[in-house]
């Protein structure tokens, strides 16, 4: 985290180590350190996919599944092509008692990822 800390300093308008600081503190389950570093990243750009689909996971592990479903819907909104926020928003659908919603968006999505065989596993 100090390293991510001191590469802020320095460039502070470069995501990356803002997007690494996040993931080591969900790695460690200290989910508001996490929460709040997401929340930089977005409040500096609130188009960074990243931030949306690295939150959406965090709030997956934390079993906030509102939460993520909102991440992964905004990351959805961003690049509809991601496969990372259409599993995701399929994922949090289900958790979320929308099974058909799930099944009927995930059917759309299919014909962009033929080829992309973790696609197809997360969607298992």
């Amino acid at each position: 985290v100090a390293a991510c800390d001191a590469a802020i300093k320095t460039s502070p308008g470069e995501m990356q180590p803002y997007l690494t600081k996040a993931q080591i503190y969900t790695e460690a389950e200290q989910w508001e350190n996490a929460l709040h570093t997401y929340d930089q990243m977005i409040q500096k750009n609130d188009r960074y996919l990243d931030a949306y689909t690295g939150r959406g996971h965090m709030n997956l592990q934390r079993m906030d599944w509102q939460a993520a479903q909102k991440d992964f819907q905004r990351a959805f909104e961003i690049d509809n092509k991601s496969s990372q926020a259409i599993t995701g928003l399929a994922i949090c659908m289900v958790y979320n008692h929308q099974e058909e919603k799930a099944i009927s968006f995930v059917k759309e999505q299919l014909e962009n990822f033929k080829e992309d065989g973790l696609f197809h596993y997360n969607v298992a």
